[in-house]
């Protein structure tokens, strides 16, 4: 009865506190700080908030303002989660601060400046699809807070989901190798590449622009995207946001010109939870086929 009292009473007074300070321009949210707004989506069952010396495990989505998700910690690695040492969080950056303000297990929703998530998080410029004045909604799960003992239990679960997810993807490529006749060089990181036709232009290169048609297809042969015939895609090698980290890797090692065929593994695609239009499903090897049309210095 007590904890029902406690929880009705918390309602009520952010309920006062939303109102006072809720605003018309972005509804549902509260300002928490210049440039700074706040939702509550859930609570954590836990009263404990971060302090120094401890570890942040959290699972993140980055949207624009228009809900359109162009990075999410579910499509970086198996876990679907990052982990921040407590010294190491941006402190400087308002999304840092807000970080420490959250009990585990809570979800909270936060819109805050492009710039202060790319200049403290990222620590890179930002992509060509934002401007110095967009705002970006960044939705955060505070999962645990964790010791150095927990640190080395998650680190060993993350390290064995990993492999057995890899070693599983991995079988399933080279059958399909085995079923097309194809002789594919694997590199390093998992992903095979297949040269169709050598480039004799300029080698493509991380901060080069490039020009690219593309086809991409599942294992099964089943088309999900393309370039428009007559129109290819331009971006910027490096640019982690406008194509798959496998594809960017597969271009560079292709010269202008050239044409090629990579077998990408999902860690380096749609990871785990699949593309955000759901057109790809979790844990999915997806195949491109490339035309490297252009590339500028």
């Amino acid at each position: 009865m007590n904890k029902l009292k406690h929880f009705a009473t918390l309602i009520f007074f952010l309920f006062l506190f939303s109102c006072k300070h809720s605003n018309e321009k972005f509804p549902g949210f509260t300002k928490m700080d210049a440039d700074l707004y706040y939702k509550l989506l859930a609570f954590g069952d836990s009263k404990q908030k971060p302090t120094r010396n401890e570890y942040l495990k959290l699972s993140m989505v980055y949207k624009t303002l228009n809900d359109s998700v162009f990075l999410s910690t579910h499509n970086i690695n198996p876990s679907g989660v990052i982990i921040f040492k407590t010294e190491d969080v941006p402190l400087s950056g308002k999304l840092g601060k807000a970080f420490m303000q959250m009990c585990e297990g809570d979800s909270m929703a936060f819109i805050v400046e492009a710039t202060d998530v790319f200049s403290n998080f990222f620590h890179r410029s930002l992509p060509g699809f934002l401007t110095k004045n967009s705002l970006l909604k960044v939705e955060v799960k505070l999962q645990a807070i964790l010791d150095e003992k927990a640190l080395a239990e998650e680190i060993k679960k993350a390290e064995d989901l990993s492999m057995s997810w890899e070693v599983e993807e991995q079988r399933r490529i080279k059958h399909y190798l085995t079923n097309n006749n194809l002789n594919a060089l694997q590199q390093p990181n998992g992903m095979y590449y297949i040269s169709l036709a050598e480039g004799k232009g300029l080698k493509a290169d991380t901060g080069l622009s490039v020009a690219i048609k593309y086809k991409g297809y599942f294992l099964d042969g089943q088309q999900f995207d393309a370039t428009q015939e007559n129109k290819p895609f331009e971006f910027t090698i490096g640019d982690e946001f406008q194509v798959i980290w496998g594809l960017q890797q597969g271009i560079k090692m292709m010269r202008a010109g050239g044409r090629a065929k990579f077998i990408i593994p999902s860690y380096l695609a749609y990871g785990e939870f699949g593309s955000s239009t759901g057109i790809v499903p979790p844990n999915t090897t997806v195949l491109y086929e490339v035309e490297l049309i252009n590339v500028n210095k």
